[in-house]
This record gives C-alpha cells, structure tokens and sequence, in this order.
C-alpha cells in the first residue's frame, strides 16, 4: 500500500488508495464473461505466450516500411482493456461506482462513463434504453478481499446471501464476511450493483494466476 495523498503520473490521473476509509487498491483486475443475452463485445485476448508484435524483428520490418506489424505473424501488442456494459440509468449506474465502489472516472463521453480499474484495465457503462439484465460476472481481483469487505460494509452495502451457482458446492451468506471457495481455491465475496450486475471481489489462491509485478 501507498500514502492516501500518494497520486499516480499525471499521464494516468487515478490515486492509489491505502486500507482504511479509502477504498483498497487494486492491484489487477479480472473480467469474466458471460452467456447467451450479454449485450457488450469481450476482448478476446491471444495467449499469453504467443510473442508481442513489439518483440523482436516485426518493428524493424514496420519502420522500414516493407510490412505490417499485423503480418508479421506476431499478435500485436495489446496496451489497455475496456469491458463495457449497458444500463437504462447511468446517472444512478455512475453515483454506485464512484461513491459505493470508490472507483475514478478517467472518461465521460456523455453517454458512456469509463472508470479505472487498475494501471490499464477499465470498465465502462453506457446508457441504452433497452438494455436487458444479463447473466455475467464482474471480478476485481484484489489482496485485500478482507478490506473491500469492510469499505463496502461500511458504506451500507448488502451482500449476496449465497453463491450464485449450486455448483460452487457450499452455501455461504457473504454478509458474514468473505469465504474460502475450495473448488476453485479462491477467497472471496459477491454483491450486487444497481443494475443487478453480479460483481465479485476475489483473492486467487492459485500459484499458476499472473499475479501484477
């Protein structure tokens, strides 16, 4: 954890908060994803392990000239992700994420409100008069998972009384705190926002999970 009063550059105006009456850090972010009615397009990202188009060779080829980065064979760099979903308010949408969840517009586009995340991992709300509830989750992965629970507590937030699914194979009330879910060694909680968007804070327990360097 930083200093409260400890900002990020100015190029990225989003302040780093400290455990306390500021919400926690976030220290990367998951977005999961999704079934039949989802109303916004995933970023479908390449594997990890295929080699950025900023690697080696591709962008002396493209300063020349003689090739695109895109035909090189290389997938090209991937810098930033936004994840965007629809509600039929997003002036009620923008007061839950910024005032309960804690979180900084970097973005308003009138109809569309785009908040940080993290270093560059955004979510955005757009506002649509047909928008329908779908079935998705919204993960926040953080360290903190005890934390966010008493920031979120104490901003008079309800948690969710059991896990959305029976095939989590335990029953939990998350109002009594966060809870280790075994099947997929995670540690964490859920609530619901405004719109009835399922949203998770998890810690993973996994030695395998990319954890932010």
């Amino acid at each position: 954890h930083v200093p409260c009063n400890q900002l990020l550059p100015k190029r990225f105006p989003l302040p780093r908060y400290c455990v306390g009456s500021s919400r926690p850090t976030m220290r990367c972010r998951a977005m999961r994803a999704l079934s039949r009615s989802i109303q916004f397009t995933p970023l479908l990202l390449a594997g990890l392990s295929v080699e950025s188009c900023r690697g080696s060779g591709c962008p002396e080829t493209r300063a020349k000239g003689t090739q695109k980065c895109g035909s090189c064979g290389k997938r090209p760099s991937i810098d930033q992700q936004v994840s965007f979903y629809y509600t039929k308010d997003l002036s009620a949408t923008a007061k839950f994420w910024e005032e309960t969840v804690g979180l900084s517009l970097v973005l308003d586009q009138g109809v569309c409100r785009i908040y940080g995340v993290s270093d560059d991992g955004f979510i955005g709300f757009c506002e649509r008069k047909n928008a329908k509830p779908t079935e998705c989750t919204i993960t926040i992965v953080s360290d903190d998972v005890d934390d966010w629970h008493a920031y979120l507590k104490a901003k008079g937030l309800k948690f969710e009384t059991s896990p959305p699914s029976t095939s989590a194979g335990f029953t939990h009330d998350y109002n009594n705190g966060p809870t280790l879910n075994p099947k997929f060694n995670i540690y964490h909680f859920f609530f619901r926002d405004n719109n009835d968007f399922l949203v998770e804070v998890q810690r993973f327990g996994d030695p395998n999970w990319p954890r932010k360097r």
